[in-house]
């Protein structure tokens, strides 16, 4: 961005030099130019428009005066604009789960400065009936889907009215999850994917929950899961392993602390441990060596978990306290997944690495058990 205003900024000063020198040398045009101070020229390209709105500014400033003003409210425009441009993507189905995200996404986007794109797709054609009097069934079909695509536009307009944010619908045709991911990687100024839980029963709930699954997997933006309405006051990370040689609890960290200094939130940091004890009872086993967890080896083993788990902590610290050192930072460590269940309900929202590389594809352990808890909203972040 700094480049590109760097490149700008001659572009713009020799383009108003040029304006000035052909007003100045228009045979018969006065030097003050009262007629175009309301009569913009019609001849395109150029500043001259600029200059013409600021007629008061002309007669106090030099014209160097001039060309840093108009230069500094490009940038701050410019500014404005991507701040302002930023968007949270909601796929709305029609069911009340999916408008509790949308809710959620309200809120973030009142404390982010966000705008909301509530996404509906028409699944009308996905439905081939085989049967007699098809056009009848496939007629059906469509209208009940334009009736629900006009009640989602409708609540969507109408919730992002009640929390006073800016709000878009947008409506599309085909597969959900592909079109979602679609529009998500096509639109750069999608910062956040907000969806509704799955299920185990029934058809419509494994269909979303596959969906939900797609969209964290398959695209690189972060996906919050969340089924109802929520204030988020705090966020805990979980590390899942501390020897992840691809680094990524790291962006996990580095967007909890934005959000977080967003949100004024307090900040908590979990790292998932091995069971040594089962390692090395596994192991001894193995390798026959008896009471291994009496040697010194064993004893070393876990010496050099304890401090890697301590530098990864500190780290993580650190990242946050480069963003920002208010930000309260709480942190522990456990091999229990029991005790982490019992945790994340202490929190109001949960953030994770969905998988530990990028060519995998398929969540981690830990993931899935966070995803299948309608209870938590969880935050996927890659």
């Amino acid at each position: 961005m700094i480049l590109l205003y760097m490149f700008m900024l001659p572009c713009l000063t020799i383009t108003l030099r040029k304006e000035g020198r052909r007003l100045q040398d228009t045979p018969g045009l006065p030097q003050t130019h009262p007629a175009r101070e309301h009569s913009p020229p019609t001849e395109p390209g150029g500043l001259t428009p600029l200059l013409i709105l600021l007629p008061p500014l002309k007669n106090l400033c030099t014209r160097y005066d001039v060309i840093l003003c108009l230069c500094s409210l490009n940038l701050c425009y410019n500014i404005f604009s991507v701040c302002c441009f930023m968007k949270i993507l909601v796929p709305v189905d029609g069911s009340e789960d999916a408008y509790n995200a949308l809710r959620s996404a309200c809120r973030l986007s009142m404390r982010m400065g966000y705008s909301v794109v509530a996404f509906h797709v028409d699944r009308s054609e996905l439905y081939t009936p085989e049967f007699s009097r098809w056009h009848t069934v496939k007629r059906r079909i469509e209208t009940e889907f334009d009736m629900l695509a006009r009640d989602v536009i409708k609540r969507s307009y109408g919730i992002g009215g009640e929390f006073g944010v800016a709000m878009e619908v947008v409506l599309s045709h085909g597969e959900p999850a592909d079109e979602i991911i679609t529009y998500a990687c096509e639109n750069g100024v999608i910062k956040l994917i907000t969806m509704r839980h799955g299920g185990l029963n029934g058809a419509a709930d494994k269909r979303i929950d596959d969906e939900t699954k797609a969209v964290i997997l398959q695209q690189s933006k972060p996906v919050l899961v969340s089924s109802a309405p929520v204030e988020i006051s705090s966020i805990l990370v979980v590390i899942e392993s501390v020897y992840d040689t691809g680094g990524s609890h790291v962006s996990v960290v580095r967007y909890t602390g934005v959000l977080a200094r967003s949100l004024r939130a307090r900040v908590g940091l979990i790292c998932m441990l091995p069971d040594l004890t089962a390692i090395a009872v596994n192991y001894g086993h193995i390798g026959e060596v008896p009471y291994i967890k009496n040697r010194k080896s064993f004893r070393r083993f876990e010496e050099i978990y304890r401090q890697r788990t301590q530098a990864v902590i500190s780290e993580a610290r650190q990242f946050i306290a480069d963003i920002d050192d208010s930000i309260p930072v709480e942190a522990m460590q456990t091999d229990e997944q029991d005790e982490l269940i019992t945790e994340v309900h202490n929190y109001d929202l949960i953030a994770i690495c969905p998988k530990q590389k990028d060519i995998h594809t398929t969540l981690t352990d830990t993931s899935k058990t966070l995803l299948n808890n309608r209870s938590l909203n969880t935050l996927f972040v890659q």
